[in-house]
């Protein structure tokens, strides 16, 4: 009787440690991403003058921290879960995406050992800071999130607050407001290149469409939840209003992000938004409302594009002066007689989609007649139609580049866009080349595993040098400003394998999942903004933790989903 008795005792003592680590671990979790969500977009020290050096060292400082907190707090855990805990468990429970991220973390630390400067290789590049150190936090980022972390609605919520905050302080000084007076002493010359309290333009987009295509992601779900919805309900609001409220707020999110993105002027978010945009239709055929979403979405975000071109004509004064960049997108957007057309005719659909959903909805059976299910076929048009223009883009660049037009189509040949030379793309031409010919002369380690992390300056240095030095005046290309073809020379093929695998897989298995869990959505459009943004950009410090907390925080919705079947 009395052995019993212990026995209960000490099996309450162990499930509340057990109780206690997960609380402490999923706790330390939240703060964490909280602070990198919330806090770290709005924090600067000395302005523009060092913005890259305070963002990383609040991200280094926070991140170091953190690690060293969880870290206790997982030994604390293991104790609590010893008698649980098989590597046959642990191993069996890893997902494809886990896997990729073990072997990304692997891979990285072989390339940092057989780096020729393992100082670089550790810390990156100066004002980068990708090394090793900045790959293991973003890989155990991932795991803690998708282990212990919750997918918190409050936390990413104020995120999103955040996000607006940063959104439109760009937008207020794209058109000569400077409350925080961030451009003071900054040369005219420079200050296109840098907005809101990210800094650099690109840096600043590359933060920007990620936690906007969440924003996104929430008008498109319509879920009211949380504390607006639960304290409009006690205030016995109805149910329509309560929608209303949270279409206008988040609608509001939606406008401010798309005025934000049409005047900073980085191409490679508009990549990023017609992939979340495709996204959104996808998910849109699955119902009547999903697709009135996805239609008004379309209209708030071009409705944007026509305001701030019709604010710029305008009040032309106000806008800053630009030196370096011809803004031909966002002029296309803003001013272009195509765009008002498109302007026009989806405002057209919508209302005539609309009017046809009210007078095809059967009040006796309280449902619509009309199914937007039944066009699902639209899918294969739109992805034909994606891989279509993909094919006609890479032949005119073909064509182009080698001056192989016919007569007729001779004045493309003065075309930035298609004429692929070693200005292309802000001089990512030449940029590309010779990652390109690292490539081809590295030896079989460089080839396999890459000269270090975040380390390209090395591999120039040693296959590109004459070359590099005679375009770039003696400057160090550090950069081939496309994330995965610089990964491929710093962290060779199976670095670069692993961390695609990583983000392919990810997106592929949310991607199914998003039909019975809408919330997976939000996680797919980050990683599909991401990959099509930095195709064209680099890996950062105020961009690359985000992709790894939605890849988190995506890999534990789909843990728990298995784990309810």
């Amino acid at each position: 009787m009395s052995s019993k008795g212990k026995l209960k005792k000490a099996e309450v003592k162990s499930s509340g440690l057990m109780q206690f680590a997960d609380y402490v671990l999923g706790i330390l979790t939240a703060i964490y991403v909280f602070l990198l969500l919330v806090v770290y977009p709005l924090y600067y020290e000395n302005k523009y003058f060092n913005m890259g050096e305070a963002k990383y060292n609040f991200f280094n400082k926070v991140s170091g921290a953190f690690t060293i907190l969880l870290m206790l707090a997982l030994v604390m855990w293991l104790v609590a879960y010893y008698k649980e805990i098989s590597y046959e468990k642990i191993f069996k429970g890893y997902s494809i995406t886990d896997w990729f991220a073990v072997g990304f973390l692997l891979v990285s630390f072989l390339s940092y050992l057989l780096s020729s400067d393992h100082y670089m290789a550790l810390n990156g590049y100066i004002d980068w800071n990708m090394g090793l150190i900045a790959q293991t936090i973003f890989v155990l980022l991932y795991f803690f999130i998708s282990r212990f972390g919750r997918f918190s609605r409050p936390i990413l919520k104020w995120g999103m607050l955040t996000c607006f905050i940063v959104c439109l302080l760009a937008v207020l000084m794209r058109f000569g407001f400077d409350p925080l007076g961030m451009y003071d002493d900054i040369s005219p010359a420079d200050i296109e290149k840098f907005v809101s309290t990210i800094g650099q333009t690109s840096w600043y987009s590359s933060y920007a469409v990620l936690i906007y295509a969440l924003g996104m992601f929430w008008y498109f779900d319509d879920n009211p939840d949380g504390l607006i919805g639960d304290i409009l309900r006690e205030q016995k609001v109805s149910e329509k209003i309560i929608h209303g409220i949270n279409s206008f707020i988040y609608g509001l999110f939606v406008m401010v992000g798309a005025a934000s993105i049409v005047t900073v002027n980085s191409d490679s978010a508009f990549v990023a938004l017609t992939l979340i945009f495709m996204v959104f239709f996808w998910y849109g055929l699955e119902s009547n409302e999903k697709f009135s979403r996805f239609l008004e979405l379309a209209v708030l975000v071009f409705t944007t594009f026509r305001l701030v071109g019709l604010l710029q004509d305008m009040f032309p004064e106000r806008l800053i002066e630009h030196v370096a960049d011809t803004e031909a997108i966002c002029q296309f957007l803003n001013h272009s007689t195509a765009t008002l057309i498109i302007w026009i005719a989806l405002v057209l659909v919508y209302i005539a989609y609309r009017v046809g959903l009210h007078l095809s909805f059967d009040k006796l059976r309280r449902t619509y007649k009309f199914q937007v299910k039944k066009f699902v076929i639209l899918r294969k048009v739109m992805v034909i139609a994606a891989i279509f223009v993909l094919w006609l883009v890479a032949l005119l660049i073909i064509l182009t580049t080698n001056h192989k037009l016919p007569a007729s189509m001779s004045g493309m040949y003065n075309s930035g866009f298609f004429n692929f030379a070693d200005a292309w793309g802000n001089h990512r031409g030449f940029n590309w080349k010779m990652a390109v010919v690292a490539l081809n002369n590295a030896s079989i380690k460089d080839l396999f595993v890459g000269v270090g992390p975040d380390c390209f300056s090395l591999a120039m240095s040693k296959y590109c040098n004459d070359l590099v030095s005679v375009y770039w005046h003696g400057q160090t290309l550090a950069c081939a400003h496309n994330e995965f073809l610089n990964m491929t020379v710093t962290e060779g093929i199976l670095g670069i394998t692993a961390y695609l695998g990583m983000m392919i897989s990810s997106a592929s298995r949310l991607g199914r999942l998003a039909y019975k869990r809408p919330e997976a959505i939000g996680c797919l459009v980050i990683i599909l903004a991401y990959i099509g943004h930095n195709f064209f950009c680099y890996q950062t410090c105020c961009s690359a933790p985000y992709v790894f907390i939605f890849m988190g925080i995506g890999e534990s919705i789909i843990r728990k989903e298995k784990q309810s079947a």
